[in-house]
């Protein structure tokens, strides 16, 4: 948690603010619409502006990293990956945490030793 959960709060919150209300750090960007004046613009989507809006950004932010790291798997260009347990039981590696990659192995291996046992004792 860091300059990156500071970045991606950011993202959302510009998002948000530009859909919600069309304004980016109270600016207003988009020209609001004025039925009375017969003005043409922005109609703010109100929901963007409430807490389920966060949900619905989040969502697409992701969606947008996901076809982004697809479309460079597809072109053979190396994406990198999130570190995390890694296909190994969280809760049966060593010291109870995920693993990381530089102990996959030890972890696969102890995991698979344990099975090994859970099934010997049955």
């Amino acid at each position: 948690m860091g300059l990156g959960f500071t970045l991606g709060l950011t993202c959302i919150g510009i998002v948000r603010e530009i859909l919600g209300a069309g304004q980016i750090f109270g600016v207003q960007v988009l020209p609001l619409a004025d039925s009375a004046a017969g003005t043409a613009g922005y109609t703010p989507v109100t929901i963007f502006v409430l807490a389920p809006g966060a949900f619905f950004v989040l969502a697409f932010l992701i969606a947008v990293q996901n076809a982004y790291k697809n479309a460079r798997r597809k072109k053979g260009l190396n994406v990198k990956e999130a570190a995390g347990c890694l296909g190994v039981d969280c809760d049966s590696s060593a010291e109870g945490v995920c693993p990381v990659p530089e102990k996959k192995e030890a972890a696969l291996a102890a995991s698979a030793e344990k099975k090994e046992e859970q099934e010997a004792d049955k």
